[in-house]
């Protein structure tokens, strides 16, 4: 019996790195001719790009889902650090409007909820740094540093210089 095609075919099935009760697979088959080669070196020789392929789409695939996985971490932090710049600044608000009968101590809060405040800007320029998508994306998740609303509340207000929605900005200059 002449052999004249050979058919291949690899799968996997591997675990998602980040669900639990999630997996992954791929799958190929590989068709070759034979002609007047030795069938059994092309089989192997079929099998193991079979194979590769394989291992190189399993790759692929695990680097994707940690790459999406880190930006979906990155646009939460990113979100946590903007709404703790409001609360900062609230706060920074508040400690210089008080009546604090001692001096150093007003001025020792105010340089804590500084530090705090350009602690923040470091975290969140080092995110767009390497991100720099996200800063467009999480611009979607901007908040207004009066009244805290989100951009998404504002979209058909629009955003004035700085960081005040609309609203808080007609405000602030009446």
């Amino acid at each position: 019996m002449r052999i004249t095609k050979i058919s291949v075919g690899a799968s996997r099935k591997f675990n998602h790195p980040f669900e639990d009760f999630s997996n992954l697979g791929c799958h190929i088959q590989l068709e070759a001719e034979v002609n007047d080669a030795d069938p059994r070196a092309v089989l192997r020789e079929l099998q193991e790009q079979a194979e590769s392929v394989i291992e190189d789409r399993k790759t692929r695939s695990l680097d994707e889902c940690r790459a999406k996985h880190e930006r979906e971490e990155a646009v939460e932090t990113a979100d946590q650090l903007l709404r703790d710049q409001i609360s900062v600044r609230h706060r920074l608000a508040k400690v210089r409007a008080e009546e604090i009968p001692n001096a150093e101590r007003k001025q020792e809060l105010v340089a804590e909820i500084e530090a705090r405040a350009a602690k923040n800007e470091r975290l969140l320029a080092a995110l767009y740094e390497k991100f720099p998508e996200l800063e467009e994306q999480v611009g979607r998740l901007r908040r207004c540093r009066l009244c805290g609303q989100s951009a998404q509340a504002y979209d058909f207000h629009g955003w004035a210089e700085g960081d005040l929605c609309i609203k808080c900005h007609d405000r602030a200059e009446k």
